[in-house]
């Protein structure tokens, strides 16, 4: 069986998304402006890039809920998907496919 292709180099650009954090000013889940970081939509460990169509806005509060939060992260991941951009949306899918995509970003999970 021959081995997987390689995979495709991943984009890194530390300044991306900075110019998107500012110009949004708050959190995509909560809309708090404190603490702003930039979240990979697609974890660099999955090969997601460093562009702005993979970052988006999250305040510390809810990127922590999203890295480590057990039952939180279902429903930061339902509004995160609530918010996405077509750009954001199409970049996960192609990257992710359909079912990772509802893995990470379920839709529906709100109570």
């Amino acid at each position: 069986m021959p081995a997987d292709p390689k995979p495709a180099p991943r984009t890194i650009d530390r300044q991306a998304g900075l110019a998107k954090l500012a110009r949004e000013g708050g959190c995509r889940v909560c809309s708090d402006s404190y603490g702003l970081q930039r979240h990979h939509l697609v974890p660099r460990s999955l090969g997601g890039d460093d562009i702005d169509a993979n970052l988006i806005p999250l305040c510390a509060r809810c990127h922590d809920l999203w890295e480590h939060g057990t039952w939180h992260r279902a429903e930061v991941g339902a509004l995160i998907r609530m918010f996405l951009t077509a750009a954001e949306e199409d970049y996960v899918m192609a990257k992710l496919g359909p079912d990772r995509f509802d893995h990470y970003y379920p839709a529906g999970t709100l109570r």
